[in-house]
């Protein structure tokens, strides 16, 4: 639990550990979609649910995940599935995710072969509309043209990663 000196964030995380990717049509991703809590978690908290395959959302309301429930975002991401970004050694090393990314961490799929990689932006203050989400949302994958363009919607989650390669940086992005 973090002290009252420690920065906390408000993320959505699932009260379920997975190993890997829910099928397409699983009767899972009912009680999945529902399992998300709304919780002010510090960036060391956020990086030990993400290593124990915990999937993190935007808080949202009534327990269900969708726009219309969007709460508030103190979190952008970006997925890369392949390319020279897709390796955390080079994501490190990218300017603009050394001062402000939070946590960088391979994925469930990600292989030496077929390298996937993530990398998490912590806010300084929440993102209280949806539709403002997206746009900031939008304007860090327009910086990085390489990564997955799904990433702009306002209640995606994203999968932990049990046992990933991981580095919290520990970063905060100003929403200016």
């Amino acid at each position: 639990m973090p002290d009252d000196a420690t920065p906390t964030y408000r993320v959505a995380i699932s009260k379920y550990e997975l190993d890997g990717k829910i099928p397409p049509g699983d009767a899972f991703w009912s009680t999945f979609n529902a399992s998300f809590q709304n919780r002010d978690v510090d960036t060391f908290s956020l990086a030990s649910s993400i290593w124990s395959g915990r999937p993190l959302a935007t808080w949202h309301k009534d327990h269900w995940r969708t726009s219309a429930n969007f709460e508030c975002g103190q979190h952008l991401g970006l997925d890369f599935d392949g390319g020279d970004m897709a390796r955390l050694d080079r994501l490190a090393k990218d300017e603009f995710v050394r001062e402000y990314g939070s946590i960088l961490y391979t994925t469930p799929s990600h292989t030496e072969e077929a390298p996937r990689a993530r990398a998490l932006f912590l806010l300084d203050k929440p993102i209280m509309q949806a539709a403002n989400y997206k746009h900031a949302a939008a304007a860090l994958l327009w910086a990085f043209g390489t990564a997955d363009r799904a990433c702009v919607d306002p209640v995606r989650f994203w999968y932990g990663s049990k046992g990933c390669e991981i580095d919290c940086l520990d970063r905060v992005l100003p929403l200016e």
